[in-house]
């Protein structure tokens, strides 16, 4: 007997629309993530100066969970084979990083901070904070949401037969 978790096939997904739309939104999380890994004590700095409540310590600390959360989520989102435990941890995260991102990007709008670039997109693609980036990042939460409904890694009763 191994202690080890045993990977499983990813269940069928509900709709094929959910299955594209988990395909697109791990691309995106991949493009968000190539280019925050670019400079990513740069990152460190541009969540720094959202100036959050908790600093420096905050800001390293939502720099590396988001760019970890992002890494993370696309092995549920492209259906790769994943314990049970893994799959759910990673749909989790999947739903987590854009509320990071929204998070931050409420707080530095309502907040009288200038900021040049609100680092969604790293330090080399300068995206300004505005409400068309939360919108977008609103629209990143309802792609993770959906992909999250349609991948279930549980099927309950009805769905079985």
């Amino acid at each position: 007997m191994s202690g080890f978790p045993k990977p499983t096939k990813a269940p069928a997904p509900r709709t094929r629309d959910a299955g594209l739309v988990a395909k697109i939104y791990a691309a995106i999380l991949a493009v968000m993530v190539l280019l925050q890994m670019f400079n990513f004590p740069e990152l460190i700095n541009i969540f720094y100066g959202f100036w959050l409540p908790g600093g420096q310590v905050l800001a390293v600390a939502l720099a590396g969970i988001v760019v970890t959360a992002e890494v993370l989520a696309v092995p549920f989102l492209l259906g790769m084979r994943l314990s049970p435990a893994f799959r759910v941890f990673s749909m989790g995260l999947g739903l987590l990083a854009p509320a990071i991102w929204l998070y931050s990007l409420i707080s530095v709008i309502a907040s009288t901070n200038a900021v040049r670039n609100s680092g969604i997109l790293g330090s080399k693609v300068v995206v300004p904070p505005s409400l068309t980036v939360v919108f977008l990042v609103v629209a990143l939460e309802l792609l993770a949401i959906w992909a999250a409904w349609g991948l279930w890694p549980f099927r309950t009763k009805k769905e079985k037969s």
